[in-house]
């Protein structure tokens, strides 16, 4: 990674985990720990930071952000606006109802004889057997001139034991009605719990909607955020290489400019050098030529052109020609005495520069 670039995207890991994770996460400073290597979330180590300075860990934006999604989702942290509580306004009426399905004794079928109804029908028929049987014996007297016998008590018995047995008859019958109204009460206690329970089900949806569309809200705020902050690290490293390649061209340009200079210097001295050899020039002179270059002039070309080789000795030799003839056999002896020490070279072979210094033969 380019260092300019990776310089603008560390953060200060403390203060980057408060400010983005901790109103959400309800994390606090004092949850953030170090163990002389490592940054710590309470017991968990998180990661090792890029570099410490000024008592300041420092790490890319990157990986903070990817090690804590990571470890929210192995500890299942989730934000804190997205964990609220959900308070159900039926919870003290679904629990009363399930209490109520849930403890309510199994059906008895003895439970009728102390119901008001089975009170109501047993004085009723044992009040009309009373009456079967006290007809039965007055008409009995009545035939008997005001005696009785067995037959009339019997007749009169059997009177009275007729409606209790209608009234035993309706037992069963009874039972099952208790039975029915049992069943329908367990069924509506049932309804009842179900409606609580759906109602109970709208609510929540429409609390975890407004959960989640706050908690989306500050999602988008928070990548919003972080896409800013990208696009401002983009726009900085942007700018930064704009900068460089404004740098680099200029210094291109610079160059260029340099060698410009150079090859119009070299120009001069070849344009100096040709004129000195077509006009066969007699040697030196410092008088200004109205045809052509001073000596002087001739001279300082030369040097600097020479003094830019690798190898001087080896410019000399290829000018040799035209700078004799321009300034006279002496000039090898005053360009020599111009070549760094670094440079030279008293290697003669092949080298017919060299080799006229060496014999002093000029001519």
């Amino acid at each position: 990674m380019n260092p300019i670039d990776e310089k603008q995207q560390m953060v200060k890991v403390r203060d980057y985990i408060l400010n983005t994770y901790g109103k959400d996460y309800g994390i606090k400073d004092s949850d953030i720990g170090w163990d002389g290597q490592n940054v710590k979330l309470g017991e968990d180590v998180l990661f090792k930071p890029a570099y410490v300075q000024d008592g300041r860990s420092y790490l890319d934006q990157g990986s903070v952000d990817s090690t804590m999604q990571n470890h929210f989702a192995k500890t299942g942290m989730q934000p804190q606006s997205y964990t609220q509580s959900y308070n159900s306004p039926y919870a003290d009426q679904i629990k009363t109802m399930f209490d109520q399905i849930m403890n309510a004794p199994a059906f008895d079928p003895n439970s009728i004889y102390d119901t008001p109804e089975y009170s109501a029908l047993e004085s009723k028929y044992q009040r009309l057997g009373d009456q079967a049987m006290g007809n039965t014996m007055g008409e009995a007297s009545a035939m008997t001139g005001g005696r009785l016998n067995s037959w009339a008590t019997s007749a009169a018995s059997q009177a009275k034991n007729s409606y209790n047995q209608q009234f035993t008859d309706l037992i069963p019958q009874m039972q099952n009605n208790a039975r029915n109204a049992y069943n329908s009460e367990m069924s509506q206690r049932m309804s009842i719990l179900d409606m609580l329970q759906g109602m109970d089900s709208t609510e929540y949806n429409r609390f975890a909607d407004d959960r989640d569309f706050d908690y989306g809200m500050e999602q988008d705020e928070q990548n919003w955020d972080y896409t800013m902050d990208r696009d401002a690290v983009e726009d900085g490293r942007y700018n930064t290489e704009w900068a460089y390649g404004m740098s680099q061209d200029e210094l291109d340009e610079a160059w260029r400019q340099k060698e410009w200079a150079y090859k119009v210097k070299q120009d001069e001295l070849d344009r100096a050098l040709s004129y000195a050899r077509l006009n066969n020039s007699g040697g030196p002179s410092d008088d200004n030529d109205d045809d052509g270059p001073a000596y002087g002039e001739i001279f300082t070309l030369a040097k600097n052109a020479m003094l830019k080789e690798d190898d001087p000795w080896k410019w000399i030799e290829n000018n040799y020609a035209y700078l004799r003839q321009a300034m006279g056999p002496d000039v090898i002896m005053k360009l020599k005495a111009l070549i760094p020490e670094s440079k030279l070279d008293y290697n003669y072979s092949g080298n017919k520069a060299k080799e006229a210094f060496k014999t002093k033969q000029l001519e």
